[in-house]
């Protein structure tokens, strides 16, 4: 029987990681979403292929890690851009401004929520609720969240992104 290979394939260390993790529960399904988190960090996205990982190492069916990938919108589903930007259009941040931020994203970057940007910097999405509702209108940038949204705050932060992968790709570069 040949072995299965994968294109995003969980590593010897991260497997480790989720045994390890699975040890500190009664039940291995409370470890699937550290599983999820694993393979997030991995590859920026979770897909089938890697609930079937996950579902391998915890041995329980594949479909427990599919629900839980699939009720929880923090993990995107396919390759995201470098800089994953999450509007929250929750009624709070709706009211205040955020509809007008996603059409500004949207123009500023030619695509729409759910796109990415030709150049793999930039994914655009929006979601129910990121719970900063003080905050309004706010948006999650990778794992920092940002209220109270204009379009100069905007483009302070998107230009900060283009600053940092350009020093990146410079010093892969060897420059």
């Amino acid at each position: 029987m040949a072995l299965r290979t994968y294109a995003y394939p969980l590593t010897d260390e991260d497997t480790q990681r989720l045994l390890d993790k699975a040890r500190e529960f009664a039940d291995r399904r409370s470890a699937i979403l550290p599983g999820l988190h694993i393979a997030y960090d991995r590859y920026g996205f979770v897909n089938l292929e890697m609930y079937q990982q996950i579902a391998t190492v915890l041995a329980i069916p594949t479909v427990w890690v599919a629900e839980c990938a699939t009720f929880y919108t923090f993990f995107p589903k396919k390759p995201a851009g470098r800089f994953h930007i999450k509007v929250c259009d929750n009624l709070s941040c709706a009211l205040n401004g955020a509809c007008e931020m996603i059409r500004y994203l949207e123009e500023k970057h030619g695509i729409k929520a759910g796109e990415t940007t030709d150049d793999g910097l930039f994914s655009l999405v929006t979601e129910e609720c990121l719970a900063a509702c003080c905050g309004a209108p706010m948006l999650q940038l990778n794992d920092r969240y940002y209220e109270h949204l204009t379009p100069a705050a905007i483009d302070e932060l998107i230009e900060k992104c283009r600053a940092e992968a350009a020093a990146d790709q410079e010093v892969g570069s060897g420059a």
